[in-house]
């Protein structure tokens, strides 16, 4: 039989564990952490490992998906479209990975040297038209 011992009791003594003889929220009559006051079987039943659970858990391999005309190695890219001020951002994702995760966005950017609008495939990344680029590696050597 344990004794009983009061939770400001067992901290003073440096126990680890103590005894009410309280119900906690889930009906048990059983020790109780010292830090946290978390019951004991409570803890004890849920860090357990559930046979049911296990079963339930078995993983069904996932057949591949098969990528469509508008696809490129494992990627949905969308079109380009019409000039619209540069306010359209699309992304693409990688359809591989369940769920289907954004890589970048495409959509319309103003050339950062020249100011003439141009289709980005990387909106954060290409902020200079091919025009231009051209003429700054030509510089350069």
């Amino acid at each position: 039989m344990t004794t009983l011992v009061t939770l400001e009791d067992a901290k003073r003594q440096g126990l680890v564990r103590h005894f009410t003889g309280e119900r906690c929220n889930h009906g048990h009559v059983a020790e109780r952490y010292v830090k946290g006051n978390r019951c004991v079987e409570c803890d004890r039943m849920w860090r357990s490992p559930n046979p049911h659970k296990a079963q339930k858990a078995v993983r069904v391999p996932r057949a591949p998906v098969m990528a469509s005309a508008s696809t490129s190695q494992g990627f949905s890219e969308p079109k380009p479209w019409e000039w619209d001020g540069g306010k359209r951002r699309e992304p693409v994702l990688d359809i591989d990975r369940h769920p289907p995760v954004a890589v970048r966005h495409v959509g319309w950017r103003c050339c950062m040297r020249c100011a003439k609008p141009f289709f980005s495939v990387d909106v954060l990344a290409i902020r200079i038209c091919d025009g231009c680029k051209g003429a700054s590696t030509a510089n350069l050597g």
